[in-house]
């Protein structure tokens, strides 16, 4: 696929600026949604490999690359502990103002807790779901949920005479500092620039809030392809199992586990996500499947 990245700017109703580039093809377009703290450029490894004809529209989302740097230039006091929904809301006034009414979702880690949190709203839209290692989240079992502690401190000083109710207090704020600090040092190696990485632990603290099993309904019939990998530390191997097993089976189309792959796959084989999304959108990939990076390459398991 060959395509260079024109970037515009557009101001969501809520003031945030989105940088994005859309590169022209044939039918219905396709959306990608990026990791944590990546930028639309971790796609264009992938694209290049890809054999993809329709439109495609990268977006760095508040937070994120390009339409991070143009705001940290113009304030340090943006707010980035962003929900879903409104990441949700940033994007689709983008996809109203492009008058683009019906696309595919393509989203990794953080894009595709993003991507599944679209179903919230357009359902009906979506004709493609690609998640590639999605963060996703079942608040009533997963750690770290600082919506579940703080519902338990919130149940637990409901329950404790006043006079002690201040040591209640002070655990809660401790887990908050717990929580930073964890993120502030998982993010450390990846994102050396000190505002960068405080950025990436907001918003990390804002998608947690999130229950990805709460959309299981609105995933379009027979559209959902999820790419895991075996080695992701991220997001427990057990979670994707138990999320996938809940879907429907007229919902689901295929789950592709790389067991040699790592969390950080668009950096370690983009050649091979670009062959899996080629044969995802040629209607190539059905049921699940286990397979290797090798067997990627030499499609003996596609």
């Amino acid at each position: 696929m060959k395509f260079k990245l024109f970037k515009k700017i557009f101001r969501s109703p809520a003031g945030r600026d989105l940088v994005y580039a859309f590169i022209d093809g044939q039918g219905t377009p396709l959306v990608f949604l990026n990791g944590l703290s990546d930028s639309m450029e971790s796609w264009v490894e992938t694209l290049r490999h890809a054999n993809i004809t329709r439109p495609c529209l990268l977006v760095d989302l508040p937070g994120q690359g390009s339409s991070l740097e143009l705001e940290l230039q113009k304030s340090d006091e943006f707010q980035y502990q962003l929900s879903i929904e409104e990441q949700v809301e940033a994007l689709t006034s983008l996809l109203g103002h492009l008058s683009i009414r019906e696309f595919g979702l393509v989203g990794f880690s953080y894009g595709g807790g993003v991507a599944l949190g679209m179903l919230q709203e357009a359902s009906s839209q979506v004709k493609d779901l690609i998640l590639l290692m999605p963060f996703i989240l079942r608040l009533d079992l997963s750690f770290p949920l600082s919506r579940l502690w703080a519902a338990q401190f919130e149940l637990m000083k409901s329950m404790t005479p006043r006079s002690l109710r201040q040591p209640y207090l002070v655990l809660e704020k401790s887990y908050e500092r717990f929580v930073e600090h964890y993120m502030n040092f998982r993010y450390l190696k990846r994102i050396p620039e000190e505002r960068h990485r405080q950025v990436a632990v907001e918003l990390s603290r804002g998608i947690m809030e999130f229950n990805s099993f709460s959309v299981i309904p609105q995933i379009p019939d027979e559209r959902l392809i999820l790419i895991t990998s075996g080695l992701d530390t991220l997001v427990p191997q057990s979670l994707y199992q138990e999320f996938w097993y809940r879907i429907p089976e007229h919902k689901k189309q295929s789950w592709v586990n790389i067991l040699n792959g790592d969390h950080l796959i668009l950096e370690q084989a983009p050649a091979t996500v670009a062959q899996l999304l080629s044969s995802a959108l040629q209607g190539e990939l059905h049921g699940v499947k286990k397979i290797t990076l090798s067997e990627v390459r030499t499609s003996s398991a596609i």
